[in-house]
C-alpha cells in the first residue's frame, strides 16, 4: 500500500513530508539556493547604495558650482554663521538698539511708528485749535 501511495504522489512526497509537523527535513540544495539568493540581494543593495552615493556626489558638485557662481552659502555654512552670530555677546546698550531696529523694520513696527506720528500730529493740531478758540473773542 505504501508503495502504491509513493507511486501516485510521485516526487511530491518530500514536499508533503516537509509540511508535516514534527518532521523538519531541510534540503541542502534548497538551503544553498536561499543563501545564494540572500547574498545576491545584499550585493545588489550595496551596488544600489554605491550608485546612489555616486549620483548624490555629482549633484552636490553641481550645487556647489551654482553656489560659487552666485555667492550663495550652503546650508552648512548658513547654520555655522547663525550659530556664530548667536554666540557673540552684545553689550546691553547696543542690544536695546538692535531690538528697536528689528521692531522698526517689521510691518507691525512700521504701523506702530506711523500711529505714534499720527497721534503726535493730532495732539499738535488739537493744541493749535484750542489756542485759536481761546484767543477768539465774540463781541
Amino acid at each position: 500500500m505504501n508503495f502504491v501511495m509513493k507511486q501516485a504522489l510521485g516526487g511530491a512526497q518530500k514536499d508533503l513530508m516537509a509540511n508535516m509537523p514534527g518532521k523538519t527535513e531541510v534540503d541542502p540544495e534548497e538551503a544553498k539556493r536561499q543563501e545564494e539568493q540572500l547574498q545576491a540581494m545584499e550585493d545588489a543593495e550595496k551596488d544600489r547604495q554605491k550608485k546612489w552615493q555616486k549620483q548624490e556626489n555629482a549633484r552636490e558638485g553641481m550645487r556647489q558650482g551654482i553656489r560659487d557662481k552666485y555667492s550663495i552659502k550652503s546650508p552648512e555654512e548658513k547654520a555655522a554663521a547663525e550659530e556664530a552670530a548667536q554666540n557673540i555677546s552684545v553689550p546691553p546698550g547696543l542690544q536695546g538698539m538692535a531690538d528697536e531696529e528689528a521692531v522698526d523694520e517689521s510691518i507691525m513696527g512700521q504701523a506702530e511708528k506711523m500711529m505714534e506720528e499720527t497721534k503726535a500730529k493730532a495732539a499738535e493740531l488739537q493744541e493749535m485749535a484750542m489756542e485759536k478758540v481761546n484767543n477768539c473773542k465774540v463781541s
